[in-house]
């Protein structure tokens, strides 16, 4: 038994914005398809039915515990009774949902949906954080050349093209990319775009959880269930902390996404 491949991918999580290029594309996009928005949003919610069913309901019940139990307000009102108010005000909102989605939408001075537009220059801010923070750090941009995600992804696949993309603070311990998914039949697309699925959602949950080292144990099973039944028998089986795995690992601080293969 013997590591044939090994990389530790860094995990570059202090970008704090998007860069200008970025937001002036998602900008520009997101203005230009406002009339199609509009017309899936009226798609999804085409009658009170539907409102009640996908706005209502779920915006009532992750209400309700947010309140205090022990809470009452000035009028008199206790936690429940104020829960079934705004319970009540939700459900029969449909008409105000309606309205305010056309005023959003309306041709003001001969401009489509212009409110909606203007709302999206006012987010463009807080979009460029979230983006930086959840999707650049793994997956990066044409500005800041590809991130974790996508060289994990063909770093794991064999395609040698990754060794163009290894960032500084990437570390090769010994060998290169391999294929590992299973040949017969080929896996390589599977495992491609199952993995890169299953990384993104995993370093959301771990930003969120402040790496917390239980979380991270769980993510790596994940992870490496995923690969281990999708990769080829000729090397070790994929399990977190084995002699091949894909593992999220805190070293001085830094994070890193390890990737080892081993043959038998």
């Amino acid at each position: 038994m013997g590591t044939v491949s090994e990389v530790k991918l860094a995990a570059l999580l202090d970008l704090a914005e998007a860069g200008e290029v970025q937001v002036e594309r998602w900008k520009r996009g997101t203005k230009n398809n406002a009339d199609l928005t509009y017309q899936q949003m009226q798609l999804v919610i085409g009658n009170e039915a539907d409102y009640k069913a996908k706005l209502a309901l779920p915006a009532a019940t992750a209400y309700a515990p947010v309140m205090n139990p022990a809470f009452v307000s000035r009028s008199g009102l206790d936690r429940n009774r104020i829960v079934r108010k705004q319970a009540d005000n939700i459900t029969n909102g449909y008409e105000n949902y309606r309205a305010s989605l056309a005023h959003a939408f309306e041709t003001v001075d001969g401009e489509t949906a212009k409110r909606y537009k203007e709302s999206i220059d006012a987010s463009a801010e807080v979009y460029s954080r979230k983006v930086a923070q959840n999707v650049l750090s793994f997956m990066g941009s044409r500005e800041v050349g590809k991130g974790l995600v996508p060289i994990a992804t063909l770093w794991l696949t064999g395609d040698t093209v990754v060794e163009g993309h290894l960032r500084g603070d990437d570390q090769v311990g010994l060998g290169g990319p391999l294929n590992v998914a299973r040949l017969t039949p080929d896996m390589r697309s599977a495992l491609k775009s199952a993995l890169a699925n299953r990384l993104m959602q995993s370093g959301k949950v771990l930003i969120s959880a402040d790496w917390n080292p239980t979380v991270m144990v769980a993510e790596n099973d994940h992870i490496n269930a995923l690969i281990a039944s999708l990769q080829n028998t000729a090397y070790v089986a994929f399990a977190t902390g084995g002699v091949s795995h894909c593992d999220w690992v805190v070293i001085d601080g830094r994070k890193y996404l390890e990737i080892k293969v081993a043959t038998p």
